[in-house]
């Protein structure tokens, strides 16, 4: 029996890009920047460094379990989404998240900010409260793909890149949103289809993700696990070669920015982290990140960050110890 994908001849043309086309193509690339400026981090001294985030760009957060990948994920996420409802465009435009770890429930807790994540999980908030929480949530700019408690089926396919493509298709076909930000948490957690071996799976994902972020033509983050060895650095910070079983990031990525939140590190201490030329006391708001990859860019820098997982709100952290000379 012949696949469909066989029976059909192949366009070569979608890929070929003549002389005449490259000028105009450049042309209207160029001048669309002005009039759709990219998504920024929102926060001042990041953007003086990182690029806006584009049109089939790819961004990593690299970082071992429990350094706020996710939070700083939904943050942009949240962010991006806002922005949408600000604009008018909630029902033109669209953030799709892809979660692979919690429920749409558990992530449309953690967006909400009218109740405390606490009382929703432990059952004590009022049901009044709930009701007036999740109204809003109808008109919000994002959209989650993944498995919902409310429907649970054996027989759900798996969410592999292809099969993120097909819904998007039915986002943009059925529903007439434009993708303005693809999120994916995270990339070790990726099923590829017609893949036996895991680390010839997760060397697949950031490739197959890249292609995904042109084709939909809107930016891609992926959360991505840091590998054991980074926990016995003096300073557990990863570097490019730290992302488990995931050479091809350093390939595929057009940014990346490694994330450690000290506090679950050391926990309460007296112990100072140099970020840069200063130091800084360890806080339950502490983030560094560092930006390990930035495309038509060498070199490096590094943040220290204010950032509330529960709020997910992330800001720059202003200096407070004098200094130092190590450089790290």
């Amino acid at each position: 029996m012949t696949s469909k994908s066989q029976s059909q001849p192949f366009d070569f043309h979608h890929f070929l890009h003549k002389p005449d086309d490259q000028s105009s193509e450049f042309l209207r690339w160029a001048e669309g920047i002005k009039d759709s400026p990219g998504i920024p981090f929102g926060i001042g001294a990041v953007d003086e460094r990182v690029l806006p985030l584009r049109k089939g760009t790819e961004t990593i957060l690299l970082g071992r379990p429990g350094m706020c990948k996710t939070s700083v994920l939904l943050s942009l996420a949240k962010k991006e989404s806002e922005r949408i409802v600000r604009d008018g465009k909630w029902d033109k435009q669209a953030v799709v998240y892809v979660s692979y770890e919690q429920t749409a429930e558990e992530l449309s807790a953690i967006l909400q900010s009218d109740l405390s994540l606490e009382s929703l999980v432990r059952g004590t908030a009022k049901p009044a409260d709930i009701r007036r929480t999740a109204w809003p949530m109808s008109r919000r700019g994002l959209w989650i793909v993944g498995h919902g408690l409310g429907r649970t089926n054996s027989k759900a396919p798996r969410l592999t890149p292809e099969n993120v493509w097909r819904t998007i298709r039915v986002i943009q076909e059925e529903y007439g949103r434009e993708i303005t930000l693809l999120c994916f948490d995270y990339l070790q957690l990726v099923p590829v289809e017609h893949t036996r071996d895991r680390v010839q799976a997760v060397t697949e994902v950031p490739i197959r993700v890249k292609e995904l972020a042109m084709s939909v033509g809107c930016p891609v983050i992926l959360a991505a696990q840091a590998s054991r060895a980074v926990d016995s650095y003096k300073w557990p910070i990863p570097t490019l070669g730290d992302c488990q079983w995931g050479s091809s990031i350093e390939q595929a990525a057009d940014l990346v920015l490694a994330l450690w939140r000290p506090w679950n590190t050391y926990g309460p201490t007296s112990e100072l982290v140099p970020v840069g030329d200063s130091q800084f006391p360890v806080t339950d708001k502490l983030l560094v990140m560092r930006m390990l990859k930035q495309r038509f860019q060498s070199g490096f820098h590094t943040w220290a960050l204010s950032f509330d997982p529960e709020t997910l709100d992330m800001r720059h952290m202003a200096v407070q110890k004098e200094p130092i000379s190590e450089d790290w």
